[in-house]
C-alpha cells in the first residue's frame, strides 16, 4: 500500500501575493538594510546626505536640552545634568551663582539657533576626548545677537554626551 501524496492549492493567488511582497521587500526595505556604495566605516561627523550626521544630532539634543534648563534658571540642574569635567573644577552652588549672575541681565531667549559646529579630540589647555563644539546665535528679550559656545564630551559607557563648558558673548 503506498502513499499518495496530494497537494491542493485552493487559491493561485497567494503565489501572485507572494511573488508581489517578494518584489516590494526587494525594492523597498533592502535599501534600508544596508548601502553598498557607503563608505565603511561611516564618518559620524560628516553630513549624511545633506543631513547632519547622527552624532551632531545627538550632541545638540543634548545641549538644547542643557541649555534650556538655563533658560528655566534651574541653574541646579545644570551642573547635574553636566560632565565630569565641569563638576570637577566648579561646585554646584559656585555654578548656580555664576550662571545667575551671567544670565540674569539676559532676559527670556526669544530665539536661538545654531550657527557652526566642530569636532576636536584636544581642547586648547591639552585635554583629550571626543569633543563636539556647538556654537548658537541666540537673542534675548534684553539683548540681541549673542553667541553662545557650549562644548560637550562623550563619557561613559555609553559616550553619552555631557556639557562640560558653556560661554555666552557678544557677537
Amino acid at each position: 500500500m503506498g502513499l499518495t501524496w496530494v497537494l491542493n492549492i485552493p487559491n493561485p493567488q497567494i503565489f501572485l501575493q507572494m511573488k508581489i511582497f517578494s518584489l516590494l521587500f526587494v525594492f523597498f526595505a533592502l535599501p534600508l538594510i544596508g548601502d553598498s556604495s557607503a563608505a565603511y566605516p561611516p564618518n559620524p561627523y560628516d553630513s549624511v546626505g545633506g543631513k547632519s550626521s547622527p552624532a551632531f544630532s545627538s550632541a545638540n539634543a543634548q545641549s538644547i536640552y542643557w541649555v534650556n534648563l538655563l533658560d528655566q534658571e534651574q541653574w541646579d540642574a545644570t551642573w547635574l545634568e553636566a560632565g565630569g569635567l565641569l563638576q570637577d573644577v566648579i561646585t554646584q552652588n559656585q555654578w548656580a551663582s555664576a550662571m545667575k549672575a551671567m544670565r540674569s541681565g539676559l532676559g527670556p531667549v526669544t530665539s536661538r539657533k545654531v550657527t557652526s559646529h566642530y569636532t576636536t579630540e584636544a581642547l586648547p589647555h591639552g585635554t583629550r576626548g571626543n569633543f563636539m563644539i556647538i556654537k548658537y546665535e541666540t537673542n534675548y528679550n534684553r539683548r540681541a545677537g549673542m553667541t553662545e559656545i557650549t562644548t560637550l564630551m562623550t563619557e561613559g559607557k555609553l559616550s553619552q554626551w555631557k556639557v562640560i563648558n558653556y560661554q555666552i558673548q557678544k557677537k
